[in-house]
């Protein structure tokens, strides 16, 4: 594939093909090949027919041609966004709070290409305190992050909140 990508998974329509032959070839021949076809500099997803390749003494192959889909997705690579603000949400009418501390860091991963214009702003990091009353508590961070990212790690995963 194209520097920077790599081959996900390589699949084939049918699945499966019948072959020809004498029961004594048959009997020992489990599965196939088909052509191959180069990838090279490929990104995405590209499918090509290719020609099912007989194996030695077998007259046909029904289809002759299968459908081979490769998948290449960009390499995924780590980052680590310090100081996302943890916002407090569900909070009861008439109460405030606060969160301490009050940034966070987390570690997302994603394509190697995206992650130096991650910022912390595009990152949402926030706690729950529905049903809580006034006191001092540790809750869970949810954090919400782009499409095409996912959260690696949450430091800390907790937060201290007061509510008055």
């Amino acid at each position: 594939p194209a520097p920077g990508y790599h081959l996900v998974s390589v699949t084939a329509e049918p699945g499966e093909v019948k072959l020809r032959g004498g029961a004594d070839l048959l009997s020992g021949v489990e599965s196939t090949t088909a052509q191959s076809f180069s990838i090279a500099g490929v990104k995405g997803i590209v499918s090509q027919d290719v020609e099912v390749v007989l194996p030695p003494g077998l007259s046909m192959a029904e289809p002759r041609t299968v459908r081979v889909t490769a998948v290449i997705e960009e390499d995924a690579g780590d980052r680590t966004i310090a100081g996302v603000p943890v916002k407090i949400g569900g909070l009861a009418g008439g109460l405030s709070a606060s969160v301490a501390p009050s940034g966070v860091s987390i570690t997302v991963r994603g394509p190697k290409s995206l992650l130096s214009g991650l910022a912390a702003k595009d990152i949402a990091a926030s706690v729950n305190a529905k049903g809580y009353s006034p006191g001092s508590y540790s809750l869970a961070i949810d954090v919400t992050v782009p499409n095409g990212f996912t959260v690696v790690q949450k430091d800390p995963g907790t937060v201290g909140v007061t509510i008055k």
